[in-house]
């Protein structure tokens, strides 16, 4: 069994991570884990700049589509598979989890009410003002979707693009762990199976779901088998 279909996202799927001092940490119910995948240092100081532009916007609607046309305009340059969202400070790299991961964070510490949407191949975010907004990372400037025949339509694409009528509400740290079983996934299509099986350590930290148990149980078998094979030399 080399290669797996369980990869989470045509456009891939995160992590609520903080930075104390020069130590990056990510957060988990009071959980403290060293990790290197969040420059908490630009994002919070990019924080800061769009919150100072908020009294110039006569409207919240305004105003987040300022930040979410900021944050595309400034960041988000090329989408490529099984990124991490420091991928984004570093070379503008991508993907439907990572930025969604991005937006959430920043919307949230503006003082905006967010969902988070994990379906079985995509994930999008909503806000929610005076109307609901949804916020799709992967559209360039028109994933700023405000009108509500425009959302039951970009609602009925997903649906459509998919095998199942999955759909749930989640929250920044399992985001988290979607995106670190991305990372497993990769490793697990690299034959790279004891790396594959930290990343899913990690993921289950923060997402214990059905699909990270499905590739754990996956990844445990061919790195028995490997061993085995190793043994019988």
């Amino acid at each position: 069994m080399k290669r797996i279909v369980l990869t989470l996202c045509i456009c891939f799927l995160g992590s609520q991570l903080i930075a104390q001092g020069n130590t990056k940490v990510a957060l988990l119910e009071g959980k403290n884990i060293t990790t290197e995948y969040v420059d908490f240092t630009h994002l919070n100081n990019l924080v800061i700049a769009l919150k100072r532009k908020e009294e110039q916007f006569k409207s919240s609607k305004k105003y987040a589509k300022y930040v979410f046309k900021h944050i595309q305009s400034n960041y988000l340059r090329d989408f490529q598979e099984y990124t991490l969202t420091e991928n984004i400070f570093t070379n503008g790299v991508y993907n439907c989890v990572s930025a969604t991961w991005l937006y959430a964070y920043i919307y949230e510490q503006l003082g905006f009410k967010t969902q988070i949407y994990e379906m079985e191949n995509h994930v999008y975010l909503k806000l929610h003002l005076e109307k609901e907004i949804l916020v799709e990372s992967t559209m360039a400037l028109e994933g700023f979707i405000t009108n509500t025949r425009e959302i039951n339509n970009q609602q009925k694409v997903y649906k459509e693009r998919q095998d199942s009528n999955f759909m749930k509400e989640i929250y920044l740290h399992q985001l988290t762990g979607l995106q670190f079983y991305n990372q497993a996934v990769k490793a697990y299509n690299q034959q790279a199976y004891a790396q594959a099986y930290e990343w899913l350590q990690q993921a289950t930290q923060y997402y214990p779901c059905s699909r990270v148990e499905a590739l754990i149980t996956l990844t445990q078998f061919n790195l028995q088998e490997s061993e085995t094979r190793i043994a019988s030399r």
